[in-house]
């Protein structure tokens, strides 16, 4: 092999070739062979949309700027700069005496000035927003904690966080381990079970419905509520299996003991092809009571195709299935949904609920949502429906049915007559 080749390939191994930079391959050998003892992650917020609406041509041009920044803002005899992956840059301290506070002013003021200016891209106007995680230790150490640190900036919304053991990262990531296992054990050995919650009429306080609710049921009878484990399942590829156990238990207290019941079902999926056949299928097999079964579509995550939403709801439709809204009034709401969608029913979100004795504001809201949809023939759930007061008050507003601990708290199939 020539000379000149083998210095392209190693060049290759080592510098990135769209930014010029020294890559991840060579930051791993500084952090070996080098002192380093202060350092930063940078990630561009949101770049595969970036990458989407321009296109990846343009993406690229968006990062060389960026890496041009960098090198322009923290001085080489101060500082070296990586380029990581795809949106990831490294900001390595040389400096031995550089305080970490100090560190994130420089890295706190190079975030102000990226976000102040705009990327121009044949006259169009990108805005760049970054995340920033630093962390101190010995080499590999930094490294770890600087990307523990970013992913937990971004968790709590944070521009730029310096890692703390107080943040207890480690111990969140333990925990996740623990449920990645547990959750497939969960799968494996049939410990997750629907709960149900009963929704009455705010009139006569009859049960009209049940809310199927996922828990889980360890081997010494223990439930856990799905905010231990729901976000790991959504995780690891194993949530889909979590509505399928839902919509088979909700049927067969449909079938066994003649309730109506009310599933909840996310955008994610309903755009999942093997989730909406499973639906489909089973809604063929049990044809006759699918005019008992409800899906609740959760408003808090965002919906990003509202044809694929349509299309939902007309197939569910045609098996007699009422279909609504969960958490309406949270997250991504508006009244431009009763319009946009064919729905029975909203479920006014728990936090307008749960203070509305208290807050004017929010008996505002409530009330207002409360006649709108009145005005589109669309029947109002109130959640979180703690005590008398707050039952008295959402009754009072013309709310149709409550839901709460006021009521009853979600048991299990063999606890409902």
């Amino acid at each position: 092999m020539s000379q000149s080749l083998l210095y392209h390939e190693l060049k290759e191994l080592y510098i990135d070739t769209l930014t010029n930079l020294p890559n991840r391959n060579r930051l791993k050998k500084d952090l070996e062979s080098n002192n380093i003892e202060l350092m930063a992650l940078l990630d561009i917020d949101e770049f595969s949309t970036i990458n989407d609406l321009f296109g990846e041509k343009n993406g690229d041009i968006i990062l060389y700027e960026v890496a041009n920044s960098l090198k322009n803002y923290f001085s080489s005899k101060d500082f070296s700069i990586y380029r990581m992956d795809a949106d990831k840059f490294a900001i390595v301290s040389l400096n031995k005496d550089l305080d970490v506070n100090d560190f994130y002013d420089l890295c706190l003021a190079f975030a102000d000035k990226i976000e102040k200016e705009a990327v121009y891209i044949n006259e169009n106007e990108i805005d760049i927003n970054i995340t920033i995680g630093i962390a101190k230790g010995n080499g590999a150490i930094a490294y770890k904690y600087s990307q523990r640190v970013i992913n937990y900036a971004r968790t709590k919304l944070q521009r730029i966080m310096i890692y703390n053991e107080s943040f207890n990262i480690q111990k969140s990531f333990e925990e996740n381990i623990k449920w990645v296992k547990q959750v497939k054990i969960g799968f494996r050995d049939n410990l997750f079970r629907a709960y149900f919650q009963p929704i009455v009429n705010a009139q006569t306080q009859e049960i009209y419905k049940y809310e199927a609710l996922i828990r889980y049921i360890t081997h010494e009878g223990k439930e856990i509520a799905p905010a231990q484990f729901l976000d790991v399942a959504k995780r690891t590829k194993l949530y889909p299996n979590i509505i399928k156990i839902i919509i088979n238990d909700s049927f067969k207290l449909i079938k066994d003991k003649n309730k109506r019941v009310s599933v909840n079902i996310s955008f994610d999926d309903i755009a999942n092809d093997e989730t909406t056949s499973f639906i489909y299928d089973i809604l063929e097999e049990n044809r006759e009571y699918t005019n008992l079964i409800e899906f609740e579509i959760l408003e808090s995550e965002e919906i990003s195709d509202f044809n694929e939403v349509t299309r939902f709801i007309e197939n569910v439709r045609k098996f007699d299935c009422s279909v609504g809204v969960d958490d309406f009034g949270a997250g991504y709401s508006n009244f431009n949904l009763l319009t946009l969608l064919d729905i029975d029913f909203v479920k006014i979100d728990g936090s307008l609920i749960e203070n509305i004795t208290t807050s004017k504001d929010l008996e505002i809201i409530v009330s207002t949502i409360a006649n709108f949809s009145k005005e589109f023939g669309v029947k109002t759930v109130a959640e979180y429906v703690s005590s008398e007061e707050i039952y008295e008050k959402v009754k009072s507003l013309g709310i149709d049915y409550c839901q709460g601990y006021y009521f009853d708290r979600p048991v299990g199939y063999e606890k409902i007559k």
